[in-house]
C-alpha cells in the first residue's frame, strides 16, 4: 500500500536518532533513498506483482529517479576524494589495515593477502579507480553496462569478505536505479508463471499485460483482411 512507506520511512528515522552509537554511512544513504521512494509514485505496482502492471511514468516518477542516481553518483565521488586525503590510500596499504581490523577480520583472506602484497596494493587502488570513475562513466550509454558490473562487483567483495551485507544490499539497489524501466520489466518477467497474469486479469475482467503485449494493430488488421 503507498501509504506504508511513511511509516518506514519515520521509524528508521526515529531509529537512527535514538541509535547514534551504531549510525554509520549505509544508514544515512537508506534513510535518503527511503525518503526519495516516499515521495516516488511507487507502492501502486511492483515488478514481481504477478498481475504485471506498467511501470511507473510521468514528471514526479523522472524526478524521483533522478534524485536517486545523483545521490548515488555524488555519494560516491566523494566518498573517493575522501579518501585520497588519507596516506593509506596513496601507498596501498587501506585494505591491510581493514583486512587486521579485529571487527572485520577473516584469517583466511589476511593469510592470503600477506603473502601476496600486491593483491593489497591492487584491491586498493582499484576500490579507489572504481569509486572515482563511477561519478563520471555511469552516465554514459556505452560505459553503464560496464560501470554497474564493476560496482556491484566492488560491493559484493567487501560483503563476502568483512560482512557487510546491509551496505552492499543498499548501494546495489541503489546502483540498479541506472537500468532502464524496460530492463527491469524483462527481468520481472522471469519471475512471474506464464499464467499468473493471465488468471488474475480474468477475474479482474482487464486484458493482462502478456496479452496486451501479444496484441497488435498489425495483427489485428490481418484477420480482419482475411
Amino acid at each position: 500500500m503507498r501509504w506504508v512507506k511513511w511509516p518506514v520511512w519515520l521509524l528508521y528515522v526515529s531509529y537512527l536518532n535514538r541509535n547514534p552509537a551504531i549510525v554509520y554511512g549505509v544508514d544515512l544513504l537508506l534513510a535518503n533513498l527511503l525518503l526519495v521512494v516516499c515521495m516516488a509514485p511507487v507502492g501502486r505496482w511492483s515488478p514481481l506483482d504477478p498481475a504485471g502492471g506498467s511501470w511507473p511514468s510521468g514528471p514526479r516518477a523522472t524526478v524521483c529517479l533522478a534524485l536517486v542516481r545523483w545521490q548515488m553518483a555524488i555519494v560516491f565521488f566523494f566518498t573517493a576524494a575522501q579518501k585520497l586525503r588519507g596516506d593509506l590510500w596513496w601507498s596501498g596499504e587501506a585494505v591491510w589495515v581493514v583486512v587486521n581490523n579485529p571487527e572485520f577480520s577473516h584469517a583466511p583472506i589476511a593469510g592470503l593477502l600477506a603473502e601476496r602484497a600486491w593483491l593489497i596494493t591492487l584491491s586498493t587502488h582499484g576500490a579507489l579507480l572504481v569509486e572515482l570513475s563511477y561519478a563520471f562513466l555511469i552516465w554514459g550509454a556505452r560505459t553503464r553496462r560496464w560501470m554497474l558490473g564493476a560496482i556491484i562487483v566492488f560491493h559484493l567483495g567487501p560483503a563476502a569478505v568483512f560482512g557487510l551485507y546491509l551496505f552492499a544490499w543498499v548501494a546495489v539497489v541503489g546502483h540498479l536505479s541506472f537500468l532502464p524501466g524496460d530492463a527491469v520489466e524483462r527481468l520481472a518477467m522471469r519471475w512471474r508463471r506464464p499464467g499468473d497474469a493471465q488468471a488474475i486479469s480474468r477475474e479482474a475482467g482487464v486484458a493482462s499485460p502478456v496479452q496486451n503485449r501479444c496484441t497488435s494493430p498489425s495483427l489485428d488488421a490481418s484477420a480482419s483482411s482475411t
